[in-house]
């Protein structure tokens, strides 16, 4: 317990000093005395109805049994003098003065009050463990001392580097509470570990901040949205500052999923995602799912990647696990559609009583089922809230069976993770666009199975081991890429559309390339204004809604359009090199064969005798030239381009349509991840 020298000399400093930086070890009652001290201080000195004390913790737990405590220790019921605000829930009343509450919920206070007016005392708890809120909230904090110069500042921790907090303060003063009995602390005692000194002396003395080791999107959202300047500039000023390269990585994320514009301000998109307290791709398929009337399922699948993984994996009994994960994926190369089907069975069974022996049967963890249940609650209501739902559970969800809509909204959200998918004779390449092969983890649907009937597949996250692997895929079709995922822009050909600055390619018919980009800029702006106005009904845009629908439903899965890479312009070294090697390049042949193997089809052989019945015109004399020259023109004739070779012998060599090669065209596709 704090003694009463403790008390007068943390609050004789607190007098004089608008930042206190205090110390002490778990148990020693600063947590839930400190405030009480504050609070009786100014209830003495006639400024209780004036006094405003908020209390920071780290997590929603911790806030609701603290204030349970204190009020406790105060004789009153909870919501009186002492109440707790979390995420969907809080208990305080019109005569609370000492409020604790999660760092989020400060943090979302100071969006609409940047100058916290009323608030007299702030106090922010367990600062030691460096999270990303806690450290933005220090920022933003030390930048409003100087407007509120009443305000007073308490850091609180367990285990505390005094300095660097004292020094970011301006040489705040620190005080020091220590607890009773602790061995070695106020009296002489031992302490035993039980690992080897060679592991204690390799210990940090400081845990990492979240801040150095975790993406920083989310933060960037709530800088722009506080209205904080540049993002870059803001996190300069941290206790300890991140790498340039990942603020940056972070901007660029935004501006990829429409979070950001190419100015850095936040758009409707973001502003939507910034009062969200998930990932912005989690918020954006939330968002999405509203919209396209499909909520409930992808309610489930934000839920499901918001907690650890339902599908539990015994060691013992791994094949019997993965066969009953794989009965829901029902063969559509997705992981949560697997989830979707896998939660809504169990509600099911919850409701016949046989929730347990659901779970035993296909296991899978009930706990984690019923943490999925409870968040989608509360995305609801937070959805309610934000006006983004304004109708009935079941009028959101009257496309909630259409699994090819769920997909996209899926692709939606996840994208930019997205790898290529190669199916091969006998295996399945994998590739991303950072790291390029890849692997799937052996818990996914997708792996082990001997084909990938999708050209794409959009996943949750990486995980570095010796190899990348890839967490939580869905496989996903052109269509629905090129409409639901990031921007798309014209090439420098006729039917040639662009992603992601170049790195996906695709090539298609230009009247096919005109309706895409005219359907995705429709959607875009429907999107948008829905955004704007919640309470617009998009049904009225049903001509719009049913050709996107019709797109993502019937596109071929295998791939429907030719996919390759945009090679830059050739230098008249290149130019002279190509023409001395012939029209049909120097590895044409090498390129065409390893386009169709990566599309699936069996690559064609050359033979001299066959080419009177597989070639049109005059043969050339030579084999080699010939077959180069046969490549070239299938490769144009995959890619929809018209194109005639004309060789000293004034020849003229096309190549008819293969008997590996589906008759309507079904493409080829090769990109930058060679």
């Amino acid at each position: 317990m704090l003694y009463a020298m403790s008390r007068n000399s943390f609050l004789s400093t607190l007098v004089v000093e608008q930042v206190i930086v205090v110390s002490g070890e778990t148990g020693c009652g600063k947590t839930t005395q400190l405030p009480q001290y504050i609070l009786e201080y100014e209830i003495e000195a006639a400024r209780g109805a004036a006094c405003s004390i908020i209390c920071t913790q780290p997590r929603r737990i911790s806030a609701m049994s603290v204030s349970e405590r204190v009020a406790a220790e105060r004789g009153e019921k909870l919501g009186e003098s002492v109440g707790y605000k979390v995420r969907l829930e809080g208990m305080r009343g019109r005569d609370t003065r000492l409020l604790f509450c999660t760092t989020g919920i400060l943090l979302r206070r100071l969006l609409l009050d940047r100058d916290l007016k009323g608030v007299t005392h702030v106090i922010v708890d367990e600062i030691h463990e460096r999270g990303m809120n806690e450290d933005f909230l220090l920022i933003v904090l030390r930048d409003l001392l100087p407007r509120r110069p009443e305000l007073r500042l308490i850091l609180m921790s367990a285990t505390l580097n005094a300095d660097l907090f004292s020094s970011y303060f301006g040489g705040a003063p620190a005080i020091h509470i220590p607890r009773r009995g602790r061995a070695g602390r106020v009296q002489p005692g031992e302490c035993y570990h039980l690992y080897p000194r060679s592991v204690y002396d390799a210990f940090a003395d400081y845990q990492l901040p979240e801040l150095l080791r975790t993406p920083l999107q989310s933060l960037c959202l709530q800088i722009k949205s506080l209205q904080l300047g540049s993002i870059s500039e803001f996190l300069s000023r941290a206790l300890q500052p991140p790498e340039p390269l990942s603020v940056q990585n972070a901007v660029d994320y935004l501006k990829v999923i429409g979070a950001l514009d190419e100015h850095e301000n936040l758009t409707v998109l973001g502003r939507h995602l910034s009062v969200l307290p998930v990932e912005p791709k989690l918020g954006k398929m939330l968002i999405l799912g509203t919209i396209f009337n499909c909520l409930d399922p992808i309610m489930t699948v934000v839920a499901g990647l918001s907690v650890r993984d339902p599908f539990l994996i015994p060691f013992d009994k791994k094949d019997l696990a993965e066969s009953a994960k794989a009965q829901f994926s029902a063969r559509d190369c997705s992981d949560h559609l697997a989830l979707v089907r896998a939660y809504n069975g169990w509600k099911d069974a919850e409701r016949q009583q046989s929730g347990h022996e659901y779970c035993w049967k296909n296991f899978l963890s009930a706990q984690t089922l019923k943490a999925i249940d409870s968040l989608t609650k509360q995305f609801f209501s937070l959805l309610k809230d934000t006006g983004l739902v304004d109708k009935p559970s079941e009028n959101c969800n009257s496309r909630s069976i259409d699994e090819h809509l769920m997909r996209a909204v899926i692709c939606a959200g996840l994208f930019p993770g997205l790898c290529s998918v190669v199916n091969k004779e006998k295996s399945i390449t994998l590739k991303t666009m950072e790291d390029g092969q890849v692997l799937l983890y052996s818990n996914s649907v997708n792996a082990g199975v001997p084909k990938i009937p999708y050209p794409w597949l959009v996943f949750n996250e990486k995980v570095k081991v010796n190899s990348v692997f890839l967490r939580d895929s869905t496989g996903v079709s052109d269509s629905v890429l090129l409409l639901f995922g990031g921007n798309i822009e014209r090439g420098g050909l006729d039917g040639h559309l662009k992603m992601l600055g170049g790195y996906l390619d695709f090539f298609m018919k230009p009247t096919l390339g005109d309706m895409y980009l005219s359907l995705k800029r429709e959607l875009e702006e429907l999107i948008q204004n829905k955004l704007l106005d919640p309470k617009l009904d998009i049904q009225f845009h049903n001509e719009l809604l049913m050709a996107i629908r019709l797109l993502v439903s019937e596109d071929q899965c295998e791939g429907r359009f030719v996919f390759g890479r945009q090679l830059p312009a050739s230098s008249k070294k290149a130019e002279k090199a190509k023409n001395v090697a012939g029209d049909g390049g120097g590895n044409s042949k090498n390129e065409l064969q390893t386009l169709l193997a990566r599309a699936g089809h069996e690559a064609p052989t050359y033979k001299t005798k066959q080419l009177k019945n597989n070639l049109v015109g005059q043969p050339c004399s030579s084999k080699k030239l010939a077959e180069k020259d046969a490549a070239a023109a299938a490769l144009l004739w995959l890619k929809g381009e018209t194109h005639s070779y004309s060789r000293n012998t004034d020849s003229s060599v096309l190549l008819k349509k293969s008997k590996t090669i589906n008759q309507n065209r079904i493409p080829v596709r090769d990109g930058k991840w060679n």
